[in-house]
């Protein structure tokens, strides 16, 4: 069986193939993953991720393998509508974490603590609303 198709026909069929092979894809990524992957590059493959008890933003942290020569620990915080980077720094043995929805504590101690010794001198608190980094 022989099918014949009118020339205009065929070149709207053809037009139409054409316009679906060329569109664009979409890009089906979440804001979580565009975070994320603004994390992978800044931290590499091994973070742990806290939000801010409003979500506004993520904090980022470095793994660091528990042999590692590099005794800081890198993190970030990420806000979460805009996927700006707002804070990049790093700390010495201590911690990062949470105190409110914009506000982080963090205790960078210094390489050799002292028996006893107290680490509140080395605690701080880095207001992410006034930060200018």
């Amino acid at each position: 069986m022989q099918v014949c198709l009118k020339p205009g026909l065929l070149a709207f069929l053809v037009g139409i193939i054409l316009w679906m092979g060329c569109k664009p894809t979409q890009n089906n990524n979440s804001p979580e993953d565009l975070i994320n992957q603004i994390a992978l590059e800044k931290l590499g493959a091994e973070f742990d991720a806290y939000p801010s008890p409003d979500k506004s933003f993520v904090l980022f942290t470095k793994k660091l393998s528990p042999s590692a020569a590099n005794t800081f620990t890198k993190f970030i915080v990420i806000e979460t509508t805009s996927h700006k980077v707002v804070i990049e720094k790093s700390y010495k043995p201590g911690y990062v974490k949470w105190i409110n929805d914009s506000i982080l504590e963090l205790l960078d101690a210094p390489g050799i603590v002292k028996h006893n010794e107290d680490l509140s001198p080395y605690v701080r608190r880095i207001d992410i609303a006034s930060s200018n980094n």
